[in-house]
């Protein structure tokens, strides 16, 4: 069954606790992205994408929801921790900052992996690019000069998480921006004490 064509597009991510929205938000601030020509990803939009899905129907990602979260029952909840930012694109041109995630990385792809099969069974195609765990923070605003932070810009404070909540989110673009409206969500079990 493919994936119909809606002005919608779907991504499966986690969820973010409100602490580590607000570290986020105080890193932005700090490195002044609002005043060097950068649109702030509004706090309750922040999140970790484990997959972007593309164009699908509601239908369909009320079907794939209940999916995803059998494909990753007994997966354990990895612990992470804000630690690094950077950018996607070139260096005169960056497309996007970001917020790098660490800690217990190799759970984090685990679970990507299962996310993976599973949507390709629902007739998306293949994701070619590795998982690079970040928070998107900041994107370019249309017609401004772009500057990025000062190497010497302090790097995140180390917000300690689980990533135990899992959504698969549907994005309309609205006129204050995208909203996300989160389909299905679900908890992977309790992280592992070690």
């Amino acid at each position: 069954m493919m994936p119909a064509r809606s002005s919608h597009r779907l991504f499966v991510a986690l969820a973010l606790p409100p602490d580590v929205r607000q570290a986020v938000h105080r890193w932005c601030a700090a490195a002044r992205l609002g005043r060097r020509g950068w649109r702030l990803v509004r706090d309750e939009n922040l999140h970790l994408t484990l997959r972007f899905l593309g164009d699908g129907s509601t239908k369909v990602a009320e079907e794939l929801g209940p999916d995803l979260e059998r494909v990753t029952r007994g997966l354990r909840a990895p612990r992470l921790v804000l630690e690094s930012w950077g950018s996607f694109g070139p260096r005169g041109k960056p497309r996007v900052i970001w917020v790098g995630v660490g800690g217990q990385v190799e759970s984090l792809r685990a679970l990507g992996e299962r996310v993976e099969q599973c949507v390709r069974r629902w007739g998306f195609p293949p994701e070619t690019r590795p998982l690079k765990p970040h928070l998107t923070v900041a994107r370019p605003r249309r017609g401004e000069r772009l500057q990025l932070p000062a190497a010497s810009c302090p790097t995140p404070e180390p917000a300690r998480f689980t990533g135990k909540e899992v959504a698969l989110y549907e994005s309309a673009l609205g006129p204050g921006g995208p909203v996300y409206t989160a389909r299905h969500r679900f908890d992977l079990e309790a992280a592992d004490d070690s």
